[in-house]
């Protein structure tokens, strides 16, 4: 009797281990405050005066999760990041630069769980792709450019239920980009108006909200 005790509270144990750590599905939205240097001198360029480094950048983000022992949980997200810049001309409109970098990315955390909750810490390496799309008024063109990379993150993410699998996901983190500089299908560099390379190159401090869901 005492062996059936014992095996049903192991049973019962590794029956909620599993179902805390089992595989998630998460997405949501997220606004960052992000630095990088060579847009905003890019920018300042254009309209004559010092544009501020920090600019706020919108994200939005998915990805899964799944455990990899009793306190570590995997993580692959993608994340879709983007700023938009209006610089008046003086001939006449307005340019606009339009950048945006993609982030695949995995992340291990250690895992923390309590009575509906889980907090997860945590830091990953991923490939990441920069795009910028430059309209000039003068001759009406876009031109687009691009760059590759590695982003490094790290982060901490509260998780809280809503329901019986459905719970509500916060994320803070801190992210580097690390890109070369922008080129078109030719080849060429966006420069600034001193021969500048642009590059996307970029650290930001982030903010997301959005939902995960156990199976």
């Amino acid at each position: 009797m005492k062996f059936k005790i014992i095996s049903l509270l192991f049973f019962l144990q590794m029956y909620s281990f599993a179902k805390e750590n089992s595989f998630a599905i998460f997405l949501g939205m997220g606004v960052n405050q992000t630095v990088a240097p060579r847009v905003t001198d890019f920018v300042s360029s254009l309209n004559g005066f010092q544009e501020n480094s920090f600019a706020t950048t919108v994200e939005f983000f998915g990805g899964c999760e799944f455990p990899l022992d009793t306190v570590l949980g995997g993580k692959i997200e993608y994340s879709y990041l983007f700023k938009l810049y209006t610089i008046p001309s003086q001939q006449g409109g307005a340019y606009t630069l339009f950048y945006k970098i993609h982030s695949p990315t995995i992340i291990v955390h250690y895992v923390f769980s309590g009575n509906g909750y889980f907090l997860k810490f945590g830091g990953g390496v991923g490939y990441c792709r920069g795009e910028v799309d430059f309209f000039q008024p003068l001759f009406s063109t876009t031109t687009h450019y691009s760059s590759n990379g590695v982003g490094l993150q790290v982060e901490g993410v509260a998780q809280t239920t809503l329901g019986d699998n459905l719970f509500g996901y916060i994320n803070a983190n801190m992210r580097g980009n690390f890109l070369g500089d922008v080129k078109d299908s030719n080849g060429k560099n966006l420069q600034t108006l001193n021969t500048t390379a642009v590059s996307l190159s970029s650290f930001s401090i982030g903010l997301r909200f959005g939902v995960i869901y156990y199976f």
